[in-house]
């Protein structure tokens, strides 16, 4: 399984977000802010990395605009769309991403939700 989510300053649910769904590949998006998104993007490979919870880590650095180019994305089927992270304008196109290719969506808010 794979699991799309977006970096932000909070880690913690990302981190619940992959013990809960146990994904093998992770896409990390991050914009270039370094504090916000880019730097926790990266503190959270090298989390994933050292405790081997992960086949792969994958962060990529995806601008606002860009956002909507995420549909050109190659998903497997049973990819799951983190939405907890980022911005309302980043977890948004997510969602959006999620509608259209009709894939599970989920998000922490003290216990994992998930939806589709």
């Amino acid at each position: 399984m794979m699991m799309i989510s977006i970096a932000s300053k909070q880690v913690w649910p990302q981190i619940l977000s992959v013990l809960h769904f146990k994904p093998k590949k992770l896409i990390l998006l991050h914009s270039k802010d370094d504090q916000e998104s880019k730097s926790p993007a990266y503190r959270l490979k090298a989390f994933f990395e050292k405790q081997k919870l992960l086949e792969t880590v994958s962060p990529r650095e995806i601008s606002h605009r860009k956002f909507e180019d995420l549909s050109n994305m190659k998903l497997e089927p049973d990819c799951i769309l983190n939405l907890t992270g980022g911005n309302k304008l980043m977890s948004f196109s997510i969602y959006e991403l999620g509608r259209q290719k009709t894939l599970k969506c989920s998000i922490w808010k003290g216990t994992m939700k998930s939806y589709g």
